[in-house]
């Protein structure tokens, strides 16, 4: 099979390079600085001169800046599942040999070339892709003969000017990389708004023999077996046993094109600072390919905790102890916020009120979630988030938690995260690691639906998360105020399987509900009902008329 794809916003991502550049040049100003590419394109070409204003930086961006691009996200994994599978894969970009007024006359095809060089592109032990099928074209209609010329069963481009000019070759099936959602209507090409889409429609899945190649050029061990782990989760995990006799879990995580922070950096560097603080009950971090999307840890040979006991939750509670600990006591520059936090009432109401907008524009096609949303759920929270904020301390209403209170958290933790080896519990599963507020890290291990409590083991968490957190003077305050408004929070989380998400069917995208039947949807929407009552059933005194 023959695949080709052009390079310029397809291989190459310079949404971030555009502005950098634009600011260290001076085109813009730093409080243009949040633009994004499109954003500035627009604001250049209505200024004077704008259209040479935005050649100049095109010129710049791919030139002697082209060393800052990105990678595409999803891109390495593509190219080689295309390599286990021995398909042919051409790049075909439309750049000329230099930029459009370079006063410098830095050689764009070079410097591009120069850039898969140092990506690993042209590695043999990596991508392998051969450089004698790299090709470059002066103007568009020379690009489409090169393609004529090629022949791809697949060509894979950003421009759908390129798929509707005369002469592109009728047998190469078209597929236009974009977020542009006209392309379905006007049906120019198969419409895939990312590479994960991509590498679903030609591939279908990520194969055993996907992983096993992966993780044998990664760590350089023959593989003798590979399973695949069920688990609910985004990211994908696979048991190796690898020629050394040991056995390693190997993770494949999701691409980062709706995801600014890469889940295999945030998990493999807290793995990493676990570890050298002597924390032991988690797994050893091995090796990881950012690019690739692909983490190899330990394998912790453990059962799953279905009815945790009092000691399994003395487990729980001493690993918050240590965090807390290396909270207090450990620097580490490397290690951010972490995925959603909520460090003030505001932050915790906003994600909410996201969450509730983006179920609200999807209802109306969806009565069973409109009605509950609309006549059910708004009226509780109105009443709930006004009696929540009353009691909530001043100091963290708006502003948020002092960095002294806030602890390193897993952001996803309880015994749904948890092996038991030897009656002991170890912990995985990091992929939101950060800096938060305690009071999320407690209620969330109390709300979250993989977690089924007794009103005992609750009591007993609460209490020992308040001991833990004393020297915080608002700590039990901002708990009882969050605790109901987390338990709403909830109630919207469960319900993302109504979101809309592109699929590709048939070689089209189509916007679909993830492809979750009817039966499912009425589960979750049972689960969001559930915990209005559960909060009901905290804050009774809220009576909704």
């Amino acid at each position: 099979m023959k695949i080709g794809i052009d390079f310029d916003n397809t291989i190459a991502k310079y949404d971030k390079l555009f502005v950098d550049v634009a600011l260290s040049e001076g085109f813009i100003g730093e409080e243009l600085g949040g633009y994004d590419k499109t954003a500035l394109r627009d604001h250049l070409r209505k200024q004077p001169y704008g259209e040479t204003s935005w050649m100049k930086l095109q010129g710049l961006v791919y030139g002697q800046h082209m060393v800052g691009a990105e990678l595409m996200p999803g891109v390495t994994r593509f190219l080689m599942k295309c390599k286990l599978r021995r398909y042919q894969v051409f790049v075909v970009s439309h750049k000329t040999e230099f930029g459009h007024f370079d006063s410098n006359n830095v050689p764009l095809r070079k410097e591009a070339m120069k850039w898969m060089t140092d990506k690993r592109f042209f590695d043999s032990d990596y991508l392998d892709l051969k450089k004698t099928n790299v090709f470059f074209a002066d103007n568009r209609k020379d690009k489409v003969a090169k393609l004529a010329e090629l022949q791809c069963d697949y060509f894979i481009d950003d421009l759908a000017e390129v798929f509707a000019n005369h002469g592109f070759p009728a047998n190469t099936r078209k597929i236009l990389f974009s977020n542009n959602h006209k392309v379905i209507a006007d049906q120019i090409a198969d419409f895939v708004n990312d590479w994960q889409g991509i590498d679903d429609y030609i591939f279908g899945c990520t194969s055993i023999a996907d992983v096993s190649m992966w993780f044998t050029m990664l760590f350089n061990l023959s593989v003798n077996r590979v399973d695949e782990v069920p688990r609910g989760g985004n990211s994908n995990i696979y048991k190796i046993y690898a020629s050394d006799g040991n056995e390693y879990a190997t993770k494949v995580y999701p691409d980062r094109s709706d995801d600014r922070r890469s889940r295999l950096t945030t998990e493999y560097r807290a793995i990493e600072f676990l570890q050298s603080n002597g924390v032991n009950n988690i797994p050893k971090a091995i090796i990881g390919d950012e690019n690739l999307g692909l983490g190899i840890y330990s394998w912790i040979n453990g059962i799953s905790v279905e009815k945790p006991d009092f000691h399994d939750l003395q487990d729980a509670i001493g690993f918050i102890q240590k965090l807390h600990h290396l909270s207090r006591f450990s620097q580490n520059e490397d290690i951010g916020a972490a995925t959603e936090a909520c460090l003030s009432a505001n932050h915790l109401v906003e994600q909410v009120e996201n969450r509730l907008d983006n179920l609200l524009l999807v209802s109306s096609e969806q009565p069973s979630l409109q009605f509950f949303l609309t006549e059910e759920f708004v009226p509780i929270w109105k009443r709930l988030k006004e009696h929540s904020l009353e009691s909530w301390p001043n100091s963290t209403r708006c502003d948020d938690l002092r960095y002294d209170y806030q602890v390193l958290s897993p952001s996803d933790f309880g015994f749904h995260n948890a092996l038991k080896q030897c009656n002991e519990l170890s912990f995985v599963d990091f992929e939101y690691f950060g800096w938060d507020d305690p009071v999320k890290l407690t209620v969330d291990f109390i709300w979250h639906p993989a977690m089924n409590l007794k009103d005992a083991d609750v009591l007993h968490w609460e209490e020992s998360m308040i001991e833990i957190f004393s020297l915080d003077p608002e700590f039990e305050i901002r708990l009882c105020a969050a605790k109901p408004l987390y338990g709403m929070r909830w109630a919207m989380i469960v319900l993302n399987k109504f979101l809309p998400g592109f699929k590709v069917s048939r070689g089209i995208a189509l916007e679909t509900y993830a492809g979750y039947s009817e039966s499912v949807l009425e589960q979750q929407l049972i689960k969001a009902k559930y915990y209005c009552k559960a909060v009901m059933e905290y804050y009774p005194q809220i009576a909704v008329t």
